[in-house]
């Protein structure tokens, strides 16, 4: 379970949002979205965001103010940087649920639509077993 961070103050994106100011009282909202790709972009103009890096950097964020790492916007644009150069898939966030099951199903069946990975899954919440691509397999022998 995560540590609720401290939230006192004004938002800093209510601050004014530069690189050089410490993050206190951070906001997910597109103000702090656009001025982080945007600044990106200055150092890259060919910068992409990649899918997966936003939430990523929340964890990296959150991990490193529970550490008690004063960080600051310049911080954490680095790191949305790096997460965003990264060649490769990402390392699956470590849950079993819906999002890795789709996936692990697309991946097993090329020709399977959406609407036949949902009736998977489905059918895998009905059953007491873990929700987990594997244990759809182990019931269900395709």
């Amino acid at each position: 379970m995560r540590k609720k961070l401290a939230k006192d103050g004004a938002p800093d994106y209510q601050r004014g949002l530069r690189l050089d100011l410490p993050i206190v009282h951070y906001t997910s909202n597109r103000i702090t979205k656009t001025f982080l790709f945007e600044q990106a972009k200055k150092i890259d103009p060919d910068f992409k965001l990649r899918s997966g890096s936003r939430y990523r950097l929340n964890r990296w964020r959150e991990a490193q103010i529970e550490a008690g790492n004063n960080i600051t916007y310049g911080d954490l644009l680095a790191e949305y940087m790096r997460l965003n150069r990264q060649d490769g898939a990402f390392e699956k966030i470590p849950s079993g649920r819906y999002i890795n099951f789709l996936s692990e199903f697309m991946e097993n069946h090329g020709d399977a639509s959406r609407d036949d990975a949902l009736a998977a899954w489905h059918a895998l919440k009905e059953i007491d077993a873990p929700k987990t691509y594997a244990a759809w397999k182990r019931h269900f022998k395709p």
